[in-house]
């Protein structure tokens, strides 16, 4: 601000630079308010994101113990078809020595 004065000392006016602050005032608010929009729905993903993981690793979980069984049902599978082609073997053996041995 500055102070003008006539020769004799009388203050003719002062010249000053005034400034409207509101605009800025309401863009601050405005930002305040778009800040606390961005948290709160930052914070709503964050859970949603926190359910899908945990539910991710309860299925990530069966699926592991799933695929334990599937191998173990395998491995069984596996043993019973030679246990199964052991036992043709045997019969097929017996049944070819008994005719064997009835026309000797």
């Amino acid at each position: 601000m500055k102070c003008v004065r006539r020769e004799n000392g009388v203050v003719d006016y002062f010249d000053a630079l005034l400034q409207d602050i509101a605009a800025r005032e309401r863009d601050e608010g405005a930002l305040a308010r778009s800040n606390a929009e961005l948290e709160r729905c930052v914070a709503e993903r964050t859970g949603q994101l926190t359910a899908a993981n945990a539910e991710l690793k309860t299925k990530e979980t069966a699926l592991l113990r799933y695929r334990q069984e599937l191998q173990a049902l395998r491995a069984r599978l596996i043993e019973l078809q030679e246990q199964g082609g052991q036992h043709l073997a045997r019969e097929l053996h017996d049944a070819f020595s008994h005719r064997l041995a009835a026309r000797v």
